[in-house]
């Protein structure tokens, strides 16, 4: 465990980060398996991406946001093998923009909800211009325009359209 749960300090609005080494030999079918093995853990894989970038291949960065979880408790994965990586690696998942922009959307919330409000306007900021969108878009124009240009991500933006509406208590409820 990583990150603000490893270190006691998480709050209503935490996400999960995550570290898993794995043996170099099983590494790319760990890979390859990732949403198996998330599931069973008996909840539903919504949306799984990879960063774009997976170099060294000795590591994979993942997001996996999980279909019955509250938005904010996306895990990222920090796949590390525990040698050199011999097996062909599968590739990246395509990077949809439109799905980070969502992920930028909630982390803008989470951002206002801790009182760091420049850090929400810049997470904003580059979502909306990624896609498009005028930099001073908030996070339902961003839901909007993802839902209308991407509709296999509809039902996140609504989820994301009902987060930027959503009053709050202090513990995140």
């Amino acid at each position: 465990m990583l990150g603000s749960l490893a270190r006691g300090e998480a709050d209503g609005w935490s996400d999960i980060d995550l570290r898993w080494t794995v043996p170099a030999a099983r590494f790319a079918a760990a890979v390859r398996g990732l949403r198996a093995t998330l599931e069973s853990a008996g909840h539903p894989v919504a949306l799984l991406r990879t960063d774009p970038d997976p170099t060294p291949p000795e590591r994979r960065l993942l997001f996996a946001r999980f279909a019955d979880l509250p938005l904010f408790w996306r895990l990222d994965l920090e796949m590390t093998a525990d040698g050199p990586v011999r097996d062909s690696l599968p590739p990246a998942d395509p990077w949809s923009p439109h799905a980070s922009a969502l992920a930028n959307a909630v982390g803008a919330v989470k951002a206002v909800r801790r009182g760091r409000t420049g850090t929400a306007r810049g997470l904003l900021e580059r979502g909306a211009e990624r896609i498009g969108l005028p930099k001073d878009a908030g996070g339902a124009a961003i839901a909007a325009e993802v839902a209308r240009a991407a509709p296999a991500l509809a039902d996140y933006a609504a989820e994301v359209t009902a987060l930027t509406l959503h009053r709050w208590d202090a513990d995140g409820s």
